[in-house]
Order: structure tokens, then C-alpha cells, then sequence
């Protein structure tokens, strides 16, 4: 599918919404062509690979084996590192964030804002944390770079 099309990410996260669903049991989840499955166990892992497979040879679609990585304990994924431990953010995607240049400017902030809010999750109070950032992106707030920011 040519991705220039505007709807193209949204026919493509319904085509695998059709794929993972189409098999009971199958423990994944996709974002666009992005899949990841995850099992308790080795013998069910490789069972639910099985069943990937059937879905989407059923529905017609083909799996690079050079992008494909089977049998991982760990792995990163949509910018987080997800392992038994958990999901944390990627330390790269965080290093990128500590080392972002203070602001010069309403656009800045926002963008700043937009990433670091990417990863809210794990920041407790994030919100109220990025309010004096978020005043300084409202329409009449002079950009002023202060030590409440």
C-alpha cells in the first residue's frame, strides 16, 4: 500500500486489526506493520507465531524475515523498552530529551512539549508539572524564558 495516501495508516491498523483478531489466542499487538507478540512461555510463544503466521498467510500479506526478530526477552518498541520487568521509556529517546536546548520560542516549546509528553506516563504529575510550559504556548502569553520554566 503506497503510504503518500492519507488514509493509508488507518486502512493499515484495521488490516492487521483484522489479522490479530482473526485467530483466537494470538497474544500481539501491531501499530501500522509493527508487530510485537508476547506469551507467558516459550511453547506458547512459538504457538502464537504459529498462528500469526496462518493469519497472515490467510489474508494475504508477507513478513520480511530480515526485519523480523524471534524469541526476544527484551525489546524496544514504539520508543519504550518492554522486558519482564515491564515497559520503561528507551534511555535513547530520554538522552534525546535531557539534551534538547532550552526553548527560544513559542514553536519550541510546543515541540519540546509534544515529546516529552510522549512519555507522561512515567513522569507522575506531568501535567501539572508542564503548566508553565503549556501557558507559554497559549495565543496571548508574551514568550518570556523565566526559572518557573
Amino acid at each position: 500500500m503506497p503510504f503518500g495516501l492519507k488514509s493509508a495508516p488507518a486502512t493499515m491498523a484495521k488490516a492487521m486489526s483484522m489479522v490479530l483478531n482473526s485467530h483466537k489466542g494470538i497474544r500481539a499487538f501491531a501499530y501500522l506493520d509493527d508487530v510485537i507478540v508476547h506469551s507467558p512461555d516459550l511453547k506458547r510463544h512459538i504457538e502464537e507465531i504459529r498462528l500469526l503466521f496462518q493469519a497472515m498467510r490467510k489474508f494475504h500479506l508477507r513478513i520480511s524475515p530480515q526485519k523480523c526478530a524471534y524469541l526476544r526477552k527484551e525489546v524496544t518498541y514504539l520508543g519504550h523498552h518492554i522486558s519482564d520487568k515491564g515497559v520503561l521509556p528507551d534511555e535513547s529517546k530520554v538522552a534525546v530529551l535531557k539534551r534538547m536546548p532550552v526553548p527560544r520560542n513559542v514553536k519550541e516549546v510546543k515541540s519540546f512539549v509534544a515529546f516529552a509528553s510522549y512519555y507522561r506516563k512515567f513522569v507522575k504529575n506531568f501535567a501539572q508539572i508542564a503548566v508553565p510550559l503549556t501557558r507559554l504556548t497559549k495565543k496571548d502569553v508574551p514568550f518570556r524564558w523565566t526559572s518557573q520554566e
